[in-house]
């Protein structure tokens, strides 16, 4: 099955974190509509509000600036981040699931009837209540009570 990675804004930590193999992501130049994925060393070097990095790909290290939003000066070219995916996870009725409706909110457990589509994200008919946000209980158990966000 091929991974499937979602693009989200440049993040100078993230992208440490992606270059020390904390988080498993790429760090890539979009120019137009072609994808550089940078496939070995970036080092960086502050000035300013300002990255210098010097980035290799397989033929060639060049160096790049850009500023704390990934954005290249006088350029189309981007420098963006992308995670992997992960995979949707498929409810059976009454499975025990962990559920809330908002982000600052306390996990609470309940059980999973069904899912309600809806144009503005997916809503969850539990036992209890209809929820904005359900993950499985099962390998979630420590977030229970907690306002923390699942890995």
């Amino acid at each position: 099955m091929e991974k499937t990675y979602k693009r989200v804004p440049f993040d100078i930590e993230l992208a440490k974190k992606i270059q020390s193999g904390e988080v498993k992501g790429n760090i890539s130049i979009i120019y137009r509509e072609s994808i550089l994925h940078l496939t070995s060393e970036v080092r960086y070097a502050e000035q300013k509000g300002f990255y210098l990095a010097y980035f290799r790909n397989e033929y060639v290290e060049f160096p790049i600036i850009f500023n704390t939003l990934g954005n290249i000066p006088l350029s189309e070219s981007v420098v963006t981040i992308e995670l992997p995916e992960q995979p949707k996870h498929e409810f059976k009725p009454f499975e025990q699931v962990l559920v809330r409706d908002g982000k600052g909110n306390h996990w609470k457990a309940d059980y999973y009837s069904h899912t309600i589509p809806d144009k503005n994200g997916d809503y969850y008919s539990c036992v209890g209540n209809v929820w904005k946000y359900c993950i499985p209980y099962a390998g979630n158990e420590h977030l229970l009570g907690t306002t923390n966000e699942p890995k």
